[in-house]
């Protein structure tokens, strides 16, 4: 496997309603789902556009979180080649570890994690052999994640230290931005969080190239838009909104499409 430390290589979708969050994101996104059974632990339920697997998408029944305390989020699940000694790491740098390494035989050895701003983040690290999916990114699937932090800067420190990212400050027309880089790769990017987002999150942007409709579309299929269509220099339009039961996501029309 020769993606780089923290380059995120998959997502979970951790929501109180998986039925509705399955049809929202189908009729949005084109979605689809293959069902795993785990017995006493319930569903997984793995999220694929075309031939290529994204993401999961989990209860928090199945978790055993609570649905009250917790709302719907994305996680992402950042690559590494040794998750014992990531989590090991990250805790010396203040993170909390919520489920402490684990093998899920022939896939995966992981662990979950909150930064110390609350982004919740599943260091991984694969057991088979091949790398992920390179080359266009189809619609429906992943173009960028962002962490939105009540202290950006601080965040920028944590995942600099963790996975030896150096932090690139950008201006921005809303504020300034930062860019998690391996190298001369954009990895991810911090944003200032809303002052009534008292902890962070992760935002993951989706490809939706018929950004014009994205509004309307998302308020038809029972969610709700946070920002209209938005012009990133460089990068394409943008519409961030949220899924009928909380999860804040991203829509991107990439420069060029």
């Amino acid at each position: 496997m020769s993606n780089g430390e923290g380059t995120f290589i998959w997502f979970d979708l951790t929501t109180p309603d998986p039925q509705r969050a399955m049809a929202f994101y189908r009729d949005l996104l084109g979605w689809s789902y293959t069902e795993a059974y785990r017995g006493a632990d319930g569903f997984y339920r793995m999220v694929s556009v075309g031939e290529r697997g994204i993401g999961g998408l989990i209860s928090m029944a199945e978790l055993g979180m609570p649905e009250d305390d917790v709302p719907a989020h994305f996680m992402p699940y950042p690559y590494t080649a040794d998750v014992d000694a990531t989590t090991e790491k990250a805790v010396s740098l203040g993170a909390q570890v919520y489920a402490p390494p684990r093998t899920i035989p022939g896939t995966s050895r992981l662990s979950v994690l909150g930064d110390p701003r609350g982004g919740t983040l599943a260091p991984m690290q694969p057991l088979m052999e091949g790398d992920m999916p390179s080359g266009d990114v189809p619609g429906g699937a992943v173009t960028w994640y962002e962490l939105q932090s009540p202290d950006p800067d601080a965040s920028g420190a944590f995942y600099a230290g963790l996975f030896g990212f150096t932090v690139e400050t950008v201006a921005m027309p809303g504020g300034d931005y930062r860019l998690l880089k391996s190298g001369d790769a954009d990895i991810a990017g911090i944003a200032q969080a809303d002052a009534n987002m008292p902890v962070a999150g992760w935002c993951p942007y989706f490809r939706y190239d018929d950004i014009e409709s994205a509004q309307a579309r998302v308020a038809e299929l029972g969610g709700q838009s946070l920002t209209g269509v938005l012009d990133v220099p460089g990068t394409g339009e943008i519409v961030v909104a949220m899924d009928p039961i909380g999860a804040v996501f991203g829509l991107h029309k990439p420069t060029g499409v």
